[in-house]
């Protein structure tokens, strides 16, 4: 297989008709040493026709892949396991690269990082030509300190277009988990790649990467409110908060997670959680810790149907 300097990738699932505006911005592209990989999450509606039309048509290479259906965090952990680039970036099925020199300008950019700089960032442009996120300067560094807490207090600061060294992305992927996910969240995977890294570095730069169209009814932002998404979100973050002995550090993130699951329950209702005490506790204190212990620890044992709370097994009746 021969080695390109980035994947793109792309998951995937009955958006046949949406593609072409990816294809397009990428078959423009004045650099052309990439690979389009697009994982097709089990598509019904002739997604496999329209690829095949495109390979017949582009001037670069097309990877097409297809599995059962399973989200979007199984099309992406598939995509990264099969990319050949140095470097990846991932492009959604209806969204668009900024211009015909995106990926010459990405490659630029790339000597000009430090040498432990695994992983940049770049804004996107909404279809409302709304810039994402505002950044002031040419750039804007993070080390893992610095990243974290950007993470826990200011999250929209980091909603940012990836594009990460293929190692970096492979350190941590979407775990292979379906129970009702549309898509497994993105936040929780970005810092827990942080957090693993050695001497982590991010470099977020003040450019427009791609083209974002927000708020299709399809996508899997909308869709996730359906499923236990949310759910998934709190719970994997406060496990990785308790695995990096962090979760003392930033309490007042620690209790808005703990009022996402009682908001945000599994689909299938059969989970009823009350953090009646979490709303008690005001500064970090003796008792608070104590407290804190005890329902991680408990939490990090819970299964999908019930969940431990303070030492009492709370079911809804």
């Amino acid at each position: 297989m021969k080695k390109h300097f980035f994947s793109i990738i792309t998951p995937t699932y009955n958006r046949a008709d949406r593609l072409v505006k990816a294809f397009e911005s990428l078959r423009g592209q004045t650099f052309c040493d990439f690979e389009w990989v697009v994982i097709d999450d089990g598509s019904t509606d002739g997604t496999d026709k329209v690829i095949a039309d495109f390979i017949q048509q582009a001037n670069f290479d097309i990877v097409y892949h297809k599995i059962s259906h399973g989200g979007k965090h199984m099309a992406t952990r598939a995509a990264y396991e099969i990319a050949s680039g140095k470097w990846v970036f991932e492009l959604d099925s209806d969204d668009e690269l900024y211009d015909s020199n995106t990926l010459n300008s990405l490659y630029g950019l790339i000597d000009t990082l430090p040498k432990n700089c695994s992983c940049i960032g770049g804004c996107f442009i909404d279809q409302h030509n709304n810039i994402f996120p505002e950044i002031n300067g040419d750039y804007i560094d993070y080390d893992i300190n610095s990243y974290v807490d950007t993470f826990c207090n200011y999250q929209h600061l980091l909603n940012i277009a990836w594009l990460m060294k293929i190692e970096y992305a492979r350190s941590v992927l979407p775990p292979a988990i379906q129970d009702n996910l549309t898509y497994f969240p993105e936040a929780v995977i970005n810092i827990r790649r942080a957090l693993k890294a050695d001497n982590f570095h991010l470099r977020i730069f003040n450019q427009p990467w791609y083209r974002y169209n927000m708020y299709n009814s399809d996508s899997v932002s909308v869709q996730a409110k359906k499923t236990n998404a949310y759910w998934y979100y709190a719970k994997s973050l406060l496990e990785t908060f308790h695995e990096y002995n962090l979760l003392y550090k930033y309490p007042d993130f620690i209790k808005r997670l703990s009022k996402s699951l009682m908001n945000e329950t599994p689909s299938d209702k059969s989970v009823f959680v009350n953090y009646t005490t979490f709303k008690l506790i005001g500064r970090p204190s003796v008792f608070y810790k104590l407290l804190l212990r005890l329902f991680c620890k408990r939490l990090l044992s819970i299964s999908h149907n019930e969940i431990w709370a303070f030492g009492i097994k709370i079911k809804k009746s």
